[in-house]
């Protein structure tokens, strides 16, 4: 799917809501404790051409903007996520971002499905701005690991698709470039341009793409793909969906095992 493009006032949209964007020319973030030195920052079109880097003005927290399209089926998701957050919604599954469960925070801790701290809407792009606490390296960099990382990673990744799966979600989408991983490796599932939302009672779905097609929710081509799940439609029917994300996660394993 072709990245979206931050909107020409993106920095004007995160200041007036209480953030500030990284320089695109500083290869690196300067060390300093004052606040006031953090400015712009774009990662790269060749790694994530609609994700900036900034941090929160009141406190320096590192965070991450995701560049969406209003309406379409990751913006819808994430809003979702944002709205379980802000009730109070405590999901227990393992990870960082999309799926987060923090072992690390202090007890009595709010664990929350999505580290989404702000959604922005800028009306005259379309677009909508998902702020989000600051991911890691993807687990395709994260190179050969030991056998307890290797096996605690991948609990962590069925984790979170089981809990996606209760609740009427399937991922569509999952890779090793799809899941990020934080220093404490902490996994997170990043991408929901492709995810289906399954529970027709509730009023935040998502609506399958017509564009799409069978090969593209696979998180690589050369991938066999099971005689049921060739057809073209797979992706929109729900017990099917979720086979795609169980049978991705097998390939996932496989991917592991061969580093």
């Amino acid at each position: 799917m072709k990245l979206l493009d931050a909107p020409d006032n993106v920095e004007c949209l995160l200041e007036s809501n209480g953030y500030v964007l990284w320089p695109p020319e500083e290869d690196n973030r300067p060390v300093s404790t004052s606040y006031a030195s953090y400015h712009a920052y774009v990662q790269p079109i060749s790694q994530r051409g609609h994700v900036l880097y900034a941090t929160k003005r009141s406190d320096g927290t590192s965070l991450v903007v995701k560049c969406t399209r209003k309406g379409d089926s990751e913006s819808r998701m994430m809003t979702y996520f944002y709205y379980l957050r802000r009730q109070g919604t405590n999901l227990p599954i393992t990870g960082k971002y999309i799926a987060c469960c923090h072992p690390c925070l202090p007890q009595g801790s709010k664990n929350c499905f999505a580290d989404i701290m702000d959604i922005i809407e800028d009306a005259k792009s379309n677009t909508i701005l998902l702020v989000l606490k600051h991911w890691g390296r993807s687990l395709a960099e994260l190179g050969r690991l030991s056998p307890p990382d290797f096996f605690h990673i991948l609990r962590q990744c069925f984790k979170a698709v089981s809990v996606l799966h209760a609740m009427g979600i399937a991922h569509l989408d999952i890779s090793c470039y799809n899941f990020l991983c934080n220093s404490k490796k902490q996994v997170a599932i990043i991408d929901f341009e492709a995810s289906r939302y399954f529970n027709e009672s509730e009023t935040v779905r998502s609506k399958c793409h017509p564009q799409l097609n069978s090969h593209s929710i696979y998180p690589c081509r050369t991938t066999e793909i099971p005689p049921e799940f060739r057809a073209e439609d797979a992706y929109q029917r729900r017990h099917c969906a979720y086979k795609l994300d169980i049978f991705a996660l097998g390939v996932l394993v496989l991917r592991f095992a061969k580093v």
